[in-house]
């Protein structure tokens, strides 16, 4: 009898640690910026913690890991930009919950920047040119800028004199400052936040083949759906369900939003010209 108990007592004590280890959450996030757009989500984390009743850190993942940290399950909820939203989906089976809201607005786009006194000032002038990107799944500093000047009739294979990357955005406004290349692609966004923080001046920099719409920020492509809340086929659906209930209710004056720079949540918009875009240029998932 004695042995008895002991094994059930072990039992429930097994299942209790599961049960707790299940409910710690990683909420992953891509860092175009470096450790400040990690350390930037830590109040949203909270937030939805104390909404679900679950335990929600967050971790700093690299676009280029984000499709690997899926695919081996290490990777559950993560906020992701629109390209590696449209892999997860494709590849593994992952759900949209809620596309990001900044700036007023539920898209964004692609800056494409010179050196003001460099006379850059049209896409053919990009012809010859040192350009420096972000990493290939990165969705506002390279895949906007590469589907814009494919759809103008340019090969950056064969147009561009160089083309390097780089392993945060901020570094790619530097070296187009300090004329290290000629060209850079960024989102939309980072030249306002940059000057803001006092790095750089607006007027320092030539945004080619600039774009007047709906997004007031700088920007030389077409708009993209924002950032995506994305859950994997491996989340408990029923926790997924409280953490989209709990983001779509997040209000832009939230501390959570605040520290985010964000207005909050939106049902999720449509991946379908993102999803053309990348079949045109035979990227992932549509590399084959």
């Amino acid at each position: 009898m004695q042995y008895t108990k002991l094994c059930c007592a072990l039992c429930v004590s097994l299942a209790l640690t599961a049960t707790t280890t299940a409910a710690n959450v990683d909420l992953a996030v891509s860092a175009p910026r470096g450790q400040v757009d990690v350390q930037k989500w830590n109040a949203l984390a909270a937030y939805l913690s104390t909404e679900t009743g679950e335990k929600i850190s967050v971790s700093g993942i690299p676009p280029l890991r984000m499709d690997m940290e899926m695919e081996t399950g290490r990777i559950t909820l993560a906020i992701m930009n629109p390209v590696s939203a449209t892999v997860a989906i494709h590849k593994h089976y992952a759900k949209p919950l809620a596309t990001m809201k900044a700036n007023g607005l539920a898209q964004f786009a692609g800056v494409i920047i010179s050196r003001a006194d460099k006379g850059i000032n049209t896409l053919n002038d990009l012809k010859g040119k040192s350009v420096i990107a972000f990493q290939p799944s990165s969705a506002g500093a390279y895949v906007f800028q590469m589907y814009h000047l494919q759809a103008h009739g340019l090969d950056p294979k064969r147009d561009f004199s160089s083309l390097r990357q780089a392993t945060r955005q901020d570094d790619i406004v530097m070296a187009v400052q300090k004329g290290l290349v000629d060209v850079g692609f960024v989102r939309s966004g980072i030249l306002e936040t940059m000057e803001k923080e006092g790095k750089i001046k607006l007027a320092d920099f030539n945004v080619i083949d600039s774009k007047a719409d709906n997004l007031k920020l700088l920007h030389s492509t077409a708009l993209y759906p924002e950032w995506f809340l994305m859950a994997s086929s491996k989340l408990d659906t029923q926790l997924a369900a409280k953490i989209k209930a709990a983001a779509m209710k997040l209000t832009p004056e939230h501390p959570a939003a605040r520290d985010a720079q964000i207005d909050g949540f939106i049902e999720p918009l449509s991946l379908d010209g993102l999803r053309d875009a990348l079949q045109t240029m035979k990227q992932p998932p549509f590399a084959n």
